[in-house]
């Protein structure tokens, strides 16, 4: 054991904040823990302040050689009550070197730093030195944002249409908002939207396949090419559903969402059936390589009815995208979000589901028009904004 004498770093006429019984328990242990020199240079200042000696005990390196996990009192008291390297150093009476903040909580913009003033502040610093040593006016610290109440009323709207389209994020709700006169701007959207704390939570990215043939058969107008495939889920009593999924490429609207517990190829043949005789007949099918896509009963009423199967090579689902799409938004925002407690009770949600896809969710590749406005304004100069299936 060697004794220091370390000098006084920053200001000391001022003193620092008070400490309670059992935070002065931990300073004033027998042997204090093993400080780094920029620690010692702070506990110098703390020490003086109380009239602590400032003849301490210490082993003969400054340098902490304990590992990570073993951090010392001091660092431990530190970082619970202050939040950043910057306010540290305004409390202790010195400013930290740009070496020392930490990079990852810069203090840059003006009301973040009026929110560390009025920290330190409350923890015992006065007016003109915390704002000389933050650089902010002191005028400052009295001022009120009028924004936060400007957008109060919309921040209340997005928080009603985000718990009750929990998949939505804010250019849709943006969307919603604008039906119902409340116009915002993108990058205010995002904003207030982000402020509020509603960000949907990012999904796991996925490789996505690069591609630079276009996709066959691309459709160029309404009723030119469907696509199909299947989702499967469950129900609270153990039932087990297999949902056939039925779109127009172009329009994106979902035309039929049949909901059973097995379908096979004559289950397949019966839906598209009454659906062409709705809408009548399209050009071309678009499905994957499943058993029921390519069974013989399929295949021999697509020959008779004159329609073209268009089959996707195996194991390149991507072929059929604008489906696969279809069923993501299918799975995330309807199978996700209900607890079914039979198939009946599945069968009732997911047509509402599908009514609520067609008729009010926007889409964004639609110009954020519905697939009912897109249809109803097809060839208008609105629809102009809608993109082609590649």
């Amino acid at each position: 054991m060697i004794t220091l004498h370390i000098p006084l770093i920053g200001y000391a006429e001022r003193e620092p904040p008070k400490l309670n019984r059992q935070e002065w328990g931990l300073w004033s242990a027998y042997e204090p823990p093993k400080f780094n020199r920029q620690e010692w240079g702070l506990w110098s200042t703390y020490a003086a302040s109380k009239n602590y000696p400032l003849s301490l005990a210490a082993p003969a390196s400054l340098t902490d050689p304990r590992p990570r996990a073993q951090v010392s009192l001091y660092s431990k008291w530190t970082r619970v009550h202050y939040p950043t390297d910057s306010i540290r150093g305004v409390l202790t009476g010195r400013i930290l070197r740009s070496d020392e903040v930490d990079r990852s909580k810069k203090v840059v913009s003006v009301q973040v730093r009026l929110d560390q003033a009025r920290f330190a502040i409350g923890r015992g610093v006065t007016q003109r030195r915390v704002c000389t040593l933050m650089k902010i006016a002191r005028s400052g610290l009295g001022y009120q944002q009028k924004m936060p109440e400007k957008d109060r009323p919309i921040v209340s709207a997005m928080r009603d249409y985000s718990r009750l389209y929990p998949r939505f994020g804010s250019r849709r709700v943006g969307v919603f908002l604008a039906r119902d006169g409340i116009r915002l701007g993108r990058d205010r959207s995002a904003r207030i939207w982000a402020a509020a704390g509603l960000q949907v939570p990012a999904k796991k990215p996925r490789k996505r396949y690069q591609t630079h043939r276009p996709q066959p058969f691309a459709a160029t107008a309404p009723n030119e090419v469907w696509a199909y495939d299947f989702v499967f889920d469950g129900c609270g009593n153990g039932q087990k559903l297999k949902c056939l999924t039925l779109i127009d490429e172009f329009t994106k609207e979902s035309l039929a969402i049949d909901v059973a517990g097995t379908i096979r190829g004559r289950r397949v043949v019966q839906v598209l059936k009454e659906v062409i005789q709705e809408r009548g007949n399209p050009k071309v099918l678009r499905s994957d390589n499943g058993p029921e896509f390519v069974s013989a009963a399929l295949l021999q009423w697509a020959t008779e009815s004159g329609l073209k199967n268009m089959l996707i090579e195996p194991g390149k689902p991507w072929q059929n995208g604008t489906n696969e799409s279809f069923n993501g938004k299918f799975r995330d925002e309807c199978l996700a979000m209900h607890w079914f407690k039979n198939r009946r009770h599945a069968k009732v949600l997911i047509e509402q589901w599908r009514q609520h896809y067609n008729s009010v969710r926007p889409h964004s590749s639609l110009g954020y028009q519905t697939p009912v406005e897109f249809v109803s304004g097809w060839g208008d100069v609105s629809t102009t904004e809608a993109r082609i299936s590649s």
